[in-house]
């Protein structure tokens, strides 16, 4: 559906205030729509410069179909933190940080270059589950993230304290240290990666100061 003027001037706002990393969204979804279901989906795992070359040449329709999307989302996320806040609510909408990531989706092959390779996240084992447990997540690389002076890190919370009255973390500890299991193994053959808390946690206060949002760690 066409955009008016002021609508258009809106939509090149966002995608100028978002940048590259709504456009690789955008790009990998219509990917990801287009492959889905057949032999060629294996690609996802690893996109090809030729393979993105043509799909922004043969689905551009589609890319702007997914960049539209996120940007509704943003002013409805907006519209109803502003409603709540009307309504009485002193905090508004609280959203939520989960531990991590799909290991085959958009942020995974965005964040490529500052996650851990072959490693999974998981829990030991514990009173609660003796085998422990492997949630199927790719980690932050403590190293790569730190040489990427933690700007992934940085992105992530401004996206969502944007709209948010309170964010919850799922899981704080892994600011500390997280459970990385080998590839193909058990969750008791993993161990402990330790982060540089004080980095991690220093972001998120300052973001939190700026944004003007409670965090409650879980």
């Amino acid at each position: 559906m066409p955009l008016t003027a002021g609508r258009r001037a809106l939509l090149d706002a966002y995608r100028a205030r978002e940048g590259r990393g709504l456009e690789d969204f955008a790009l990998w979804s219509a990917i990801a729509e287009s492959v889905h279901g057949t032999a060629d989906e294996a690609c996802l795992q690893n996109l090809d410069e030729a393979t993105l070359a043509q799909a922004r040449r043969e689905l551009a329709d589609r890319i702007e179909f997914h960049l539209r999307v996120q940007w509704l989302l943003d002013e409805q996320m907006g519209a109803a933190q502003s409603a709540a806040r009307d309504a009485g609510m002193r905090i508004g909408i609280m959203h939520d940080l989960a531990v991590g990531v799909e290991q085959i989706g958009a942020d995974s092959w965005r964040l490529r270059d500052v996650l851990a390779d072959g490693v999974a996240v998981g829990a030991p084992a514990d009173q609660y589950n003796q085998q422990g447990q492997n949630w199927h997540q790719p980690p932050w690389h403590p190293e790569r993230l730190r040489d990427a002076s933690y700007k992934p890190w940085r992105d992530m919370l401004r996206t969502l304290m944007r709209h948010a009255g309170a964010l919850r973390i799922d899981h704080v500890l892994g600011l500390f240290r997280l459970w990385w299991i080998p590839e193909g193994q058990e969750a008791a053959d993993g161990a402990y990666v330790s982060y540089d808390h004080e980095a991690m946690i220093g972001i998120l206060v300052l973001e939190a100061q700026r944004s003007g949002t409670l965090v409650v760690g879980r």
